[in-house]
């Protein structure tokens, strides 16, 4: 028996290809249990096909840093090869992000092996950088975030712009409502800039919440429950005996990573006997 490997959510599903074939860019979908979002995913992945699908996951438990996560979408299509301007400003050194007058002060000191303030250097601008303190690359890419994001945005649209495409943002924990004011405000410019164009198609998945996503401006919103009912788990598998002992019908419930466990256990049984 073939394992299926986003169990019954067939209202979801079908509400799924109808936005698929929609000109809504958004579909937000509300996922409580981490393992349905990962079965999910790769749900999403054949079913797509042959659009172009990419998924990107994030948890609240961590800030989102907005360089990183540009280049870790890039690499997830397919790096340098379709991102050329943004990964040569995002990998030039610490002092490729001073104006051209202070790298040449930064450069001259720093071949001496100098510890320093640079004072009066020309274009119009008197300096002073500490180079035993300067600030971290880091922190330079965030200043620098808008310029990046164009380069990201203008390279995307230069690989990608006639291909239609699925991408998958996928918020763990909390999810996206957890994330600081900044970040939602960046990554919902992020999702409409990549709209944009009508090529892309994003789902949002939140294991939190859809209440700060609902400004997405979308008819498109699902809300999905942690517990598996009878009547869908002994549809999907056939197996009235067996389900009848996990969800008593036919209002039972079970969670939907417990029923996952355990029929992946049973089918493995099977196999083996059938050895």
């Amino acid at each position: 028996m073939m394992i299926v490997k986003w169990h019954d959510r067939k209202d979801v599903k079908a509400h799924f290809a109808d936005w698929k074939d929609s000109d809504d860019p958004f579909l937000l979908l509300h996922v409580p249990d981490t393992q349905e979002i990962r079965d999910a995913r790769l749900w999403m992945k054949a079913e797509v096909a042959p659009l172009r699908f990419a998924a990107m996951q994030h948890s609240s438990e961590a800030r989102i840093v907005k360089d990183i996560f540009l280049k870790e979408l890039a690499e997830e299509l397919d790096g340098d090869e379709n991102f050329p301007a943004f990964y040569e400003e995002f990998n030039q050194g610490l002092t490729g992000y001073f104006p051209a007058a202070m790298r040449q002060g930064v450069g001259n000191h720093a071949q001496a092996g100098d510890e320093f303030s640079a004072e009066e250097i020309s274009q119009n601008q008197n300096v002073n950088l500490v180079i035993n303190n300067p600030p971290s690359l880091s922190k330079l890419r965030e200043e620098n975030i808008e310029k990046l994001s164009d380069l990201f945005l203008r390279d995307f649209q230069q690989a990608f712009g006639a291909q239609q495409m699925l991408l998958s943002f996928q918020f763990l924990k909390a999810g996206f409502q957890d994330f600081s004011d900044d970040a939602r405000q960046w990554l919902r410019r992020l999702c409409k800039n990549l709209t944009r164009k009508g090529q892309v198609k994003i789902c949002i998945v939140n294991q939190g919440e859809l209440d700060e996503l609902l400004d997405f401006d979308t008819e498109h919103v699902e809300k999905i429950s942690p517990d598996l009912c009878f009547d869908d788990i002994v549809q999907e598998t056939g197996e009235e005996a067996f389900c009848s002992g996990l969800a008593e019908p036919p209002h039972g419930k079970i969670s939907y990573n417990k029923f996952k466990q355990k029929y992946a256990a049973r089918l493995k049984r099977q196999a083996a006997a059938a050895t």
